[in-house]
């Protein structure tokens, strides 16, 4: 894939979110009964942080340009800061992501939340706006079908995305496997192995194009 250097992107800032330490504390004797194990401690905190860092350095400026000239947007935010502490489940706003993962598979998951902020925080609408000026959901909705509930509908963008880049850019099919296999182990599985199964029924590469041309028309 050509990439294009002049779009500006922003800083990826990870970092081991110490101040949620005791959050996770709490949430670590709801979580043990699952199985999982002991919380990390905070110089293995530290180090698992590093090791995220060091493996996401390697794909950052071709994840990041992937994602925008997909879709011709940019990211509102200069900066985006990824806190990561035990037990969180990954999410995009505010940016939290765990210890859960290796490396190789932390890199994904981070990627997945940073094409939901591209989504909703860009050069062209931000959700944050107040009041709104864009029924964003509505929108996708009438791209997608009124049927699906709310994970299904907004994970639907970020997989045909997500394809794209495991297929056509990194060019690795067992990282989309991989993560078709994980999300059915999700406590709400069924939503998101809908949104996959929405995508994989469908060329992947039109339903980006309608997305940078619904873009395209609300800006």
């Amino acid at each position: 894939m050509k990439i294009k250097r002049a779009r500006k992107l922003p800083e990826i800032r990870i970092d081991y979110a110490w101040l949620l330490y005791n959050v996770s504390r709490v949430l670590e004797k709801s979580i043990r009964k699952n199985g999982k194990t002991k919380i990390p401690n905070f110089e293995e905190s530290e180090k698992l942080t590093e090791a995220y860092r060091q493996e996401w350095s390697k794909y950052e400026k071709i994840l990041l340009h992937a994602m925008c000239e997909a879709l011709n947007l940019s990211f509102y935010k200069p900066v985006i800061d990824v806190s990561i502490a035990p037990y969180f489940i990954p999410q995009s706003d505010p940016l939290i992501l765990s210890f859960y993962h290796k490396p190789d598979r932390f890199v994904e998951t981070l990627t997945h939340e940073l094409i939901h902020i591209l989504l909703t925080d860009n050069n062209k609408l931000s959700i944050k706006e107040r009041p709104s000026k864009v029924d964003l959901m509505g929108k996708w909705r009438k791209l997608y079908g009124e049927d699906h509930d709310f994970n299904t509908l907004v994970h639907i963008p970020v997989y045909a995305v997500l394809k794209h880049i495991y297929l056509d850019v990194l060019k690795e099919p067992k990282r989309m496997d991989r993560d078709m296999k994980e999300v059915k182990t999700y406590q709400n599985g069924k939503a998101y192995t809908a949104a996959w199964e929405y995508v994989n029924s469908r060329d992947y590469k039109k339903l980006i194009g309608e997305l940078g041309q619904l873009y395209k028309e609300i800006k």
